[in-house]
């Protein structure tokens, strides 16, 4: 095992709460109500363009299209957005010894921005996002770009997500998958509750 890709949204980061106040800022706009931070947490592994044509029924493309144009401009904090437990400390101390990238459905400027406002900036220097591939998760093609971009086959490499489009992406791709969640699900090779056992996970699958 020599790198390990991980998600960024339930993994890194709680987002639900600001992603779900991002979509109402952007599609009440447009007279659409946008969603409760309930409905989101169903959809927050989604595409943003893919959660606008969602929450906006009826909607032509040309008007999803431009809601989806004034949200990715729309200036944006991230103040609602919670660091997971022992995430830096865990990524420093994995940075050591395997090589870091993200791959998730955000787009790069948001991305870069989150890293930065976390202070994440320099542990990632790989990371793919909506712009870098035509197919998302749960297709397999971010994992298998994130691959490419660190240089080694699938095998080396091991993913960290929290959701079935996650396991599903990662079997998909043959790339072992840790799923960190209160809840196991089926395909995960490992399944873990706290970000402080991703080490110890990691090791495993290396092993094995």
């Amino acid at each position: 095992m020599k790198a390990i890709l991980f998600d960024i949204d339930g993994v890194l980061v709680d987002s639900v709460r600001a992603n779900a106040q991002l979509y109402r800022d952007v599609l009440r706009h447009f007279g659409f109500r946008g969603p409760t931070d309930e409905e989101q947490s169903e959809r927050n592994h989604h595409t943003f363009i893919d959660n606008i044509r969602h929450y906006a029924p009826g909607a032509s493309d040309e008007l999803i299209q431009k809601i989806f144009d004034y949200g990715v401009v729309l200036p944006r904090g991230h103040d609602l957005m919670v660091l997971m437990d022992g995430v830096r400390e865990v990524l420093v101390e994995l940075g050591k010894r395997y090589a870091l990238g993200v791959v998730s459905s955000r787009l790069h400027a948001s991305i870069n921005s989150l890293l930065d406002y976390f202070d994440l900036d320099g542990l990632f220097p790989v990371r793919v996002g909506f712009e870098d591939t035509l197919e998302h998760k749960p297709h397999p093609a971010p994992l298998l770009f994130g691959a490419q971009k660190l240089g080694l086959s699938v095998s080396q490499v091991v993913y960290v997500g929290d959701a079935a489009t996650d396991i599903e992406a990662a079997k998909a791709a043959d790339m072992r998958m840790i799923l960190y969640a209160a809840q196991p699900l089926p395909g995960a090779d490992v399944t873990v509750e706290k970000f402080s056992d991703v080490p110890q996970a990691v090791d495993r699958l290396g092993e094995a």
